[in-house]
C-alpha cells in the first residue's frame, strides 16, 4: 500500500513541478478586449470576422437559444406565481440573453427556434416541478443555471468562431451571477437545498458582493488543463495507473485522498488562483483516469 501511495504522490509532485503548461484555449483576450465593457450584442460582434458554422455549432446555438427561451418563460411564471423579485430580475436578463444569441442567428441567417426541440424532456420535467412550491421553484431555477453553464462551456469548447465565443462567454459570465442570486434567494427566504452547487460556486463566492464572472474563465482553463494532464499522465504513467486500478480497495483509498487534496487546494490561502486551477485540474485528471474503465 505504501508503494502505491508513493507512486501516486510521485505523479502529483512531478506534474506540479512542470512549468509552462499552457491552456489549449486562450482567454487573455477576454480581459484585454474593450468590447466587453459594452454588453450590446451587436457591438460585441460587429468587428469580428464571420466564419462558416459547422452543423455541430449550429446545433449548439439552437440548443442555447432554447435554454434561454425556457429560462425566460419559467422565471416569468415563477414571479407571477410566487412574487419573488429575483425571478423578475433574472427573467429580464434571460430576455437579453435571447437577444444576444439571436444576434448570431441573424448574422448567419439561421432560422430561430420557436419550440424546445433540443430540450423538450428537460422543459417538461422542470415545468412539472416548479408549481409544487416556492422553494421547489427556486431549486428548478438553480438546476436551469447548472444546465446553462455546462452547455455554454461545451459550446465554447466546440467552436473556433470568435463571435460565437464572445456572445456565449458574456452569457456564461452572467449565468454564474444568476446562480449565486438564486442560491442567495433560497437562503434569504428561509429555505434549504440539498443541491450540490460546489462544482460551480464556493461558499466564499456566495457571500462576495462583486461580480463573479471570472468563474467561467476558471472553468474553461481548468477543463483545458485537465485534458492536457490526462493525455500526458496516460502517456507517461499508463502502466502505473493500471496497477493502481487493479486493486479496487487501494483505488478507493486514493480517490478519497484526491478529494481531500482538491478540497484543501480550493481552500488554500497560500496558493495563487492560477496554481489552484492547475493543481485541481491535475488531481481531477488523476481521478478521472482512476475511475475510467
Amino acid at each position: 500500500m505504501k508503494n502505491i501511495l508513493k507512486i501516486f504522490s510521485g505523479i502529483v509532485i512531478s506534474w506540479l513541478l512542470i512549468s509552462g503548461v499552457s491552456a489549449m484555449w486562450h482567454w487573455n483576450w477576454y480581459w484585454k478586449n474593450k468590447m466587453w465593457k459594452n454588453h450590446n450584442e451587436k457591438n460585441m460582434i460587429d468587428n469580428i470576422e464571420k466564419q462558416d458554422l459547422s452543423d455541430i455549432e449550429i446545433d449548439l446555438l439552437q440548443k442555447q437559444y432554447e435554454e434561454e427561451m425556457m429560462a425566460n418563460e419559467l422565471y416569468t411564471s415563477f414571479y407571477e406565481m410566487y412574487g419573488i423579485e429575483t425571478f423578475k430580475n433574472i427573467a429580464s436578463s434571460e430576455a437579453q440573453h435571447m437577444k444576444a444569441v439571436k444576434s448570431l442567428f441573424d448574422r448567419y441567417e439561421l432560422e430561430l427556434p420557436t419550440n424546445y426541440d433540443h430540450i423538450q424532456d428537460l422543459y417538461e420535467q422542470l415545468k412539472s416541478d416548479w408549481s409544487k412550491s416556492a422553494s421547489q421553484a427556486l431549486e428548478v431555477w438553480v438546476k436551469i443555471e447548472f444546465v446553462d453553464i455546462d452547455d455554454i462551456v461545451t459550446a465554447i469548447k466546440a467552436t473556433d468562431n470568435d463571435d460565437v465565443k464572445i456572445v456565449l462567454t458574456n452569457i456564461g459570465w452572467a449565468s454564474y451571477n444568476h446562480l449565486r442570486g438564486f442560491l442567495k434567494a433560497i437562503d434569504n427566504n428561509g429555505y434549504e437545498t440539498e443541491l450540490d452547487y460546489t462544482p460551480y460556486l464556493s461558499d466564499e463566492d456566495l457571500v462576495t458582493k462583486w461580480p463573479i464572472k471570472y468563474k467561467l474563465i476558471e472553468k474553461l482553463e481548468s477543463d483545458s488543463k485537465k485534458e492536457q494532464y490526462k493525455i500526458s499522465i496516460e502517456k507517461k504513467y499508463n502502466s502505473v495507473i493500471d496497477r493502481i486500478k487493479a486493486d479496487t480497495k487501494k483505488t478507493q483509498i486514493i480517490l478519497v485522498k484526491i478529494d481531500d487534496l482538491v478540497e484543501k487546494t480550493k481552500n488554500s490561502s497560500t496558493l495563487t488562483e492560477d496554481k489552484k486551477i492547475s493543481k485541481v485540474a491535475l488531481l481531477e485528471a488523476l481521478r478521472e483516469l482512476l475511475e475510467s474503465n
